[in-house]
């Protein structure tokens, strides 16, 4: 009998009492419950023994992973505390954790960041939105200690309870993209000039004279149309290191309204590096051609004259503009590409013109905005041009022509043309009021997104401007759902300025 109802007997009867059969039965059962509840109780204390013991070791094993793992964990709930327990990197990166300090401030410190981030966690634990696309914005990248911190949020629970932060440092993954992308600068930079010499050496001047001009103190707009002309240049020949700086000050131009010295000078420092690792590639390419100052090749022919060899001599000094057009077919086929356009039929017209080359080197760099607007606004979605009957494939011509003693170039799609209505409302708010100037203002453009490529509003203005001080002129002919032709007039010899815009709208 179990000895809690043994006693519990003796206390009611006496030690000596003779119980009745039923007591003695009713005790026996009694004494086999407390017997079971014994038993129960030991497996108990033995599994909870167990599961103490497991705890403990998965615990020491997790403990153990945290502190030998490059990356940061920590858990943070909806009313954006940290939890004490994290990795070892955490604390390294960002400090010692502190309950009265939001993850927010914790990651971020009093920055906008930090602000963005309050905001994102609120909302979570308000429910008023999607926790996916409240997680998408959060910020995903932060400086520390000289390291790029990688953050990343995951979801805990269901309904969502709290967060996982996970923290990687990519400093060195960051590093060797640069690297890589630098070395393919570099593979693309030799693959031109082994077969076009002479466009890149001009290509290396005209960026030169450019960076020059964007350290000089000049009007906000005009510097922006530099800086745009830059990025729009080392685009077309794969120097994305110094478009992406070109395009992040242009961001910069934007948001702020200035554009300091130390924001000119990334863009500087990208051309230079690039310039550096090009250096010894341009004076050792090219070995069996001889190099000619244009000085000594004036003077050669003045000194001829209208002799024997004359012509051929001066079209020496002289550059052929296919090469020009060729190239930009190249770079509309590759914009095409990255935007998913349909696919394009380039129509490449020459001519066998040849300009004096000095003279025009401004102009070919400037014109890329023309082409690059042709492909972005000028080519329709494959839906759109089957709808209005058009061929599967944008037609996009190249052209250029001589015709009273002026260079001709024209740029012509067979797109929707340019909309006059979304152009004028755009003018309107930034106080432009005909069509022709708006055309070429700053910061009016007809796309609803800006990216690297367009949406800024000043490439037509830059390419306006470099026509005008060739003493040219530019002019622009767009029909409803036929197309539009950028056409850009400059005088074979300057002969001073043309008036800055003239703009035929018959059709439009």
């Amino acid at each position: 009998m179990h000895s809690l109802v043994a006693r519990q007997l003796r206390k009611a009867f006496g030690r000596d009492a003779a119980l009745s059969p039923e007591i003695l039965a009713f005790a026996a059962l009694i004494s086999d419950a407390y017997v079971a509840a014994d038993e129960d109780r030991k497996r108990l204390e033995h599994s909870l023994e167990l599961a103490s013991t497991e705890l403990f070791e998965r615990n020491r094993a997790m403990a153990t992973i945290l502190e030998n793992v490059a990356q940061g964990f920590a858990t943070v709930d909806l009313a954006g505390t940290v939890a004490p327990q994290c990795s070892p990197p955490i604390t390294a990166w960002f400090g010692p954790i502190d309950p009265a300090v939001p993850v927010w401030r914790y990651l971020f410190g009093d920055s906008d960041l930090a602000t963005w981030t309050e905001l994102g966690i609120h909302s979570l634990a308000s429910g008023d939105a999607l926790a996916e696309v409240i997680l998408d914005q959060l910020p995903k990248r932060v400086d520390r200690c000289g390291r790029q911190l990688r953050i990343e949020y995951r979801p805990i629970g269901s309904p969502l309870a709290a967060l996982l932060v996970v923290v990687t440092d990519v400093t060195e993954e960051l590093a060797r993209a640069d690297r890589d992308r630098l070395h393919g600068e570099l593979l693309a930079f030799v693959e031109r000039m082994s077969s076009d010499r002479a466009s890149l050496l001009e290509f290396l001047a005209i960026t030169d004279e450019l960076i020059a001009e964007c350290r000089k103190d000049l009007p906000l707009r005009d510097l922006h149309r530099v800086i745009h002309t830059i990025k729009g240049n080392t685009a077309v020949f794969g120097v994305t290191s110094v478009a992406d700086a070109c395009h992040q000050l242009e961001t910069d131009i934007l948001e702020t309204g200035t554009a300091s010295d130390a924001q000119r000078d990334v863009v500087v420092a990208a051309w230079r590096a690039f310039r550096d690792r090009a250096a010894r590639l341009v004076e050792n390419a090219g070995t069996d051609v001889i190099v000619i100052d244009r000085d000594e090749h004036r003077a050669a022919v003045a000194e001829i004259g209208d002799g024997p060899g004359s012509k051929w001599l001066a079209r020496w000094g002289e550059s052929a503009t296919r090469p020009y057009l060729e190239r930009f077919a190249d770079q509309a086929h590759a914009l095409a590409a990255r935007l998913a356009k349909p696919a394009l039929d380039i129509e490449i017209a020459d001519h066998g013109v040849r300009v004096e080359r000095a003279r025009f080197a401004p102009l070919w760099p400037a014109l890329v905005h023309a082409v690059r607007n042709a492909v972005a606004h000028g080519v329709e979605p494959q839906e759109q041009r089957e709808a209005r009957g058009k061929p599967e494939c944008a037609h996009l011509v190249l052209r250029t022509q001589l015709d009273n003693e002026a260079l001709v170039v024209e740029i012509e799609d067979d797109g929707p043309g340019i909309d006059w209505d979304a152009l004028r409302a755009k003018a309107q708010q930034l106080g432009v009021r005909e069509d022709g100037d708006a055309l070429f203002a700053n910061g009016v453009s007809t796309s609803s997104e800006v990216d690297d490529i367009s949406g800024r509003g000043v490439g037509m203005g830059a390419l306006r401007s470099v026509c005008w001080e060739l003493g040219g002129k530019i002019e622009v002919l767009s029909t409803p759902s036929r197309g539009t032709t950028v056409r850009c007039i400059v005088p074979l010899v300057q002969i001073g300025h043309l008036r800055p815009f003239d703009a035929n709208r018959d059709g439009a």
